[in-house]
């Protein structure tokens, strides 16, 4: 049996002045150490969410990176695209003006976008194919 509840039965149920110093003086320790256990616990997960933050802080950096290179491939890439296909519309045309006997609109002479054959290069397929670029890993 706990020494404060013998005095209690001890006493006849009459708490004394001292008995209720020392059975305030118990709950005050309890409260702080509950208050104290509580906060330590705080403190851990504290830690680990700034641990979080900070991974999640990291990656967020590495993926604008990414973006940002992303980004400038994607230019580079449009601008090749734009450029090859103003090439196929000038072959396009070239061998239009062959077919046709008609001056087409392009600033190359259609001898420059023959086949080895004399076939012109739309016959080999060329312009109906997209071009597409492939995205490698760095």
């Amino acid at each position: 049996m706990s020494p404060v509840l013998s005095e209690v039965l001890r006493s006849g149920f009459m708490i004394s002045s001292s008995l209720r110093r020392r059975s305030h003086l118990v709950q005050s320790f309890s409260v702080v150490f509950l208050y104290w256990f509580y906060a330590a616990q705080l403190r851990k997960e504290n830690a680990m969410i700034r641990s979080s933050i900070g991974a999640t802080a990291e990656r967020c950096v590495s993926v604008e990176a990414e973006n940002s290179v992303l980004a400038a491939q994607m230019m580079e890439l449009t601008h090749r695209l734009g450029s090859l296909n103003e090439i196929l519309s000038c072959i396009g045309s070239v061998s239009a003006a062959a077919v046709g006997g008609g001056g087409g609109g392009c600033m190359f002479p259609s001898e420059e976008f023959q086949v080895g054959d004399g076939a012109p290069w739309n016959s080999v397929g060329l312009s109906h194919h997209p071009i597409m670029a492939e995205m490698f890993d760095h």
